[in-house]
């Protein structure tokens, strides 16, 4: 699961205990309802005349099939409620990338379309500095997950290409921003360049397992561009 979330963390938690506090309540109307009607049915024998064997059989077996229902039809209403929840809890966690794509789409001038928006991730081991002290030799290894934005579309000139890069730079939501490749095109009878721009937006760090393989760190900008 992608571990960065743009959602403020009270918000987050705020949506999280309305949604429990809501399902709790909605589960204790249903069983003060099952639990007065339970209630209601023991005590029916006590004001009726002495009932037969037959008829007491025939009444308990009524109430047996009553109480099962109950009991099913609160299961599942559990289970729903427990599915809800885990959904909430799901879409709480998981980032809201249309936050991204809006400070994109206003960072983008009126000389460049964009064509594909993708995103990946890769963890990235990160090393100590060279002058810091080596690190204990059974210290397990700490990797970083990156969400790389991967961006392609046309300019009408490669300065707008990077431009278009250099903008990106300065909204502070990524690590760094690089210009992986222009080449010009024809868009009918018009001269465009076509870019791919990469971006990497940082996440907290998270230990690595000691069996998982090293981790391949992110790619380096070419010669020709990179806004960082």
């Amino acid at each position: 699961m992608i571990s960065v979330n743009l959602i403020p963390k009270p918000r987050r938690e705020r949506q999280e205990a309305r949604r429990r506090r809501e399902a709790w309540i909605r589960f204790l109307r249903f069983y003060s309802i099952v639990l007065a009607v339970g209630c209601a049915l023991a005590m029916l024998p006590a004001h009726a005349a002495p009932p037969s064997l037959e008829s007491s059989i025939a009444r308990l077996d009524r109430r047996i099939e009553v109480t099962t229902k109950a009991l099913d039809e609160s299961g599942k209403q559990l289970s729903a409620l427990s599915r809800k929840l885990d959904l909430a809890r799901a879409v709480g966690d998981h980032p809201d990338w249309s936050i991204l794509l809006a400070a994109i789409a206003r960072a983008r001038a009126d000389d460049a379309l964009l064509e594909s928006f993708d995103l990946s991730i890769i963890k990235v081991e990160e090393k100590p500095a060279k002058e810091a002290a080596k690190p204990a030799p059974n210290a397990k290894p700490i990797v970083r997950e990156i969400v790389v934005v991967k961006l392609t579309g046309l300019c009408t000139s490669p300065a707008g290409c990077f431009q278009f890069a250099h903008t990106l730079e300065q909204l502070d939501l990524f690590d760094r921003v690089v210009v992986k490749d222009t080449r010009s095109q024809a868009l009918g009878a018009l001269p465009v360049t076509h870019f791919e721009i990469e971006a990497f937006v940082p996440a907290a760090p998270i230990p690595a397992s000691p069996l998982s393989p090293a981790a391949t760190p992110p790619p380096k900008a070419p010669a020709h561009g990179g806004a960082k």
